[in-house]
């Protein structure tokens, strides 16, 4: 009988070494993406039940499963502007040996707590020309191929123009090209 390997540890314990290393990789592709300021509470790995053994021969191939709470967005250097889009918790599922060999495969994810705060014209930033031929370059090159998208208890909350105004908030209970 063949001693499995020191170096090999339970599943919980890889999860928990990938899980900075996965955290600061979303933050910095979101960040780079939207060019904004983002902020991300928790994120954690979930690894089904498999043998150490498994994860090490297919290098995580078929393995996914992350959870993560307190996503937000700000426009970049605006830390006094409500965030532009905060999600209360999500799960996806994500392809692990995409994180080590981009492009990451998100094959499915679920946003619940959604939401989307639309500041009044004035306090937007100047969108520049071609902005749909620019959003479809970036996506394209971004590095992430995102697959089904679920969205549960969401807000579009649209800012008024008066500062004395109420903002016009439209509530989103299911959203989604796909079910979770």
């Amino acid at each position: 009988m063949t001693a499995i390997p020191k170096t090999v540890k339970h599943p919980s314990v890889l999860a928990a070494r990938i899980e900075p290393y996965a955290r600061q990789e979303a933050i910095r592709c979101l960040s780079q993406r939207f060019d904004s300021d983002v902020q991300l509470q928790a994120l954690y790995m979930r690894l089904p039940g498999t043998s150490p053994l498994r994860l090490i021969l297919t290098r995580g191939r078929g393995i996914s499963a992350r959870e993560g709470q307190g996503l937000s967005m700000r426009l970049k250097g605006r830390p006094d502007f409500a965030p532009l889009f905060m999600i209360r918790q999500f799960r996806c599922d994500v392809n692990l040996e995409s994180l080590l060999h981009p492009p990451v495969v998100v094959s499915r994810i679920l946003w619940d707590g959604m939401e989307i705060q639309i500041p009044p014209r004035r306090e937007r930033p100047p969108s520049p020309a071609g902005i749909e031929a620019a959003s479809q370059q970036s996506a394209s090159h971004s590095g992430v191929a995102i697959g089904k998208v679920s969205i549960q208890h969401a807000g579009l909350v649209l800012q008024p123009m008066n500062p004395q105004g109420l903002p016009l908030r439209f509530d989103i209970r299911t959203l989604g090209n796909g079910s979770v």
